[in-house]
């Protein structure tokens, strides 16, 4: 590949910080690209100047291939270690754009429907669950520059498992046929001919067949070894981005929780308390989300123009003990809009929540700590999450207390 040869080669010329620039292939240099031989096998495009984002660079001609180039994975791996680095910053999530995307939601319980059974509350997690899913992503057929080496191993080993699977079944099929043939010829065999030396043979079909089947079953296995690897390097890798579960939680990327037990009714406060500060109390609904994923990030922005505001749990993490797997901890946010102007309003609000809190968990109500709001602590009218703890003690039962924190995690 002309072009990457001429990039590689010239590596240590690129830029390596972010914000740094560098022309490479200037007059100094011995060899220069030929676009020919870059074009050649298939159509392009071309234009002036940048179609992506500014600055828009007008003596600029880019030329672009309508289909890929082809190229190694030892060429690919040179050539993004030679441009790593060389990337531009991308503004950071905020609640001042769109709301929060959730997959895989159930809403089971509205603050003017009334109650509802609540089922077992599990975060979605991030993967393929299953070999279908896994051979329907092409990135799994095709190893890219941007794989790191669990995948990039992780994909070797699906891919064998799974050519080793169709190779097993292909021949299950095989000695399936050679089985038949051998107990037509001896259905079909006259007086002459040697009964012993065809009943031999269908023996030894019929255990042939049984082996690979065998084999077969083997190789399924494989794909599914191979399969929790791939899932396994695929969460590692969603994990490792800056819109990972880990990174919008603040906790850490095991914490899911698949052993908590929500309560058959939760008791939400309802008007007044479903959203304390709304002029129109009636439009106001309280809902509980489980079973959800976080698409882009946390925090919902609430407060819109002519919107209800409507105070949304979500349950965004939770901890467990090693020992035990059950949840230590268990966090809803609850992102409300705090008034100063309306001190009723709020105390209100504080006390009809702490018996909510009560009613729900089954923790004492004098054990529900409601935190103190400050008029210096946030600023009138702003929306901060509300962070509804529940803290359970790992052995001996029993419940430590639950509590809200105002502000981040």
């Amino acid at each position: 590949n002309v072009f990457l040869d001429v990039i590689m080669k010239q590596s240590e010329s690129l830029p390596t910080e972010v914000g740094d620039e560098q022309i490479i292939n200037t007059d100094w240099q011995t060899r220069n690209i030929d676009f020919a031989s870059l074009l050649r096998g298939a159509g392009f495009y071309r234009y002036v100047g940048s179609m992506t984002v500014p600055p828009c660079e007008g003596g600029v001609t880019y030329i672009v291939r309508q289909k890929p180039l082809a190229a190694s994975l030892a060429q690919l791996k040179i050539f993004a270690d030679t441009l790593k680095g060389n990337y531009r910053k991308l503004q950071g999530y905020n609640t001042a754009s769109r709301n929060v995307t959730s997959l895989n939601s159930h809403d089971v319980i509205d603050g003017v429907q009334g109650l509802a059974e609540i089922i077992h509350a599990t975060l979605a997690e991030p993967e393929c669950p299953t070999r279908a899913e896994l051979e329907a992503q092409r990135e799994t057929e095709t190893f890219t520059p941007a794989d790191s080496e669990l995948i990039n191993h992780a994909k070797k080993i699906f891919q064998t498992a799974l050519m080793n699977q169709r190779a097993e079944c292909l021949a299950v099929a095989t000695t399936g046929q050679e089985k038949t043939a051998a107990r037509l010829r001896l259905n079909r065999a006259t007086s002459g001919d040697d009964f012993n030396t065809l009943r031999a043979e269908v023996a030894a079909s019929i255990k042939q067949a049984d082996e690979q089947v065998s084999k077969c079953k083997g190789a399924e296995r494989g794909i599914d070894a191979a399969t929790k690897l791939m899932c396994s390097a695929l969460r590692g890798q969603f994990e490792a981005g800056d819109n990972s579960t880990a990174n919008a939680t603040r906790a850490t990327a095991h914490a899911t929780c698949r052993t908590w037990h929500y309560p058959s009714e939760v008791h939400l406060p309802r008007g007044m308390g479903a959203s304390p500060f709304n002029a129109n109390v009636a439009q106001s609904s309280a809902r509980v989300t489980v079973h959800s994923q976080f698409a882009e990030r946390i925090a919902p922005n609430l407060h819109q123009p002519d919107a209800v505001d409507v105070a949304l749990p979500q349950l965004v993490s939770c901890a467990a003990d090693a020992a035990t797997t059950d949840p230590t901890e268990v966090v809803l946010e609850l992102p409300i809009t705090i008034d100063y102007e309306n001190a009723t309003a709020v105390g209100v609000f504080k006390r009809d929540l702490a018996e909510a809190i009560s009613n729900s968990t089954g923790v004492p109500l004098e054990a529900v700590e409601v935190p103190q709001v400050r008029r210096g602590g946030l600023r009138l009218g702003s929306h901060q999450p509300v962070l509804l703890s529940h803290h359970r003690r790992a052995r001996g039962g029993g419940s430590s207390g639950v509590f809200l924190k105002v502000g981040g995690v």
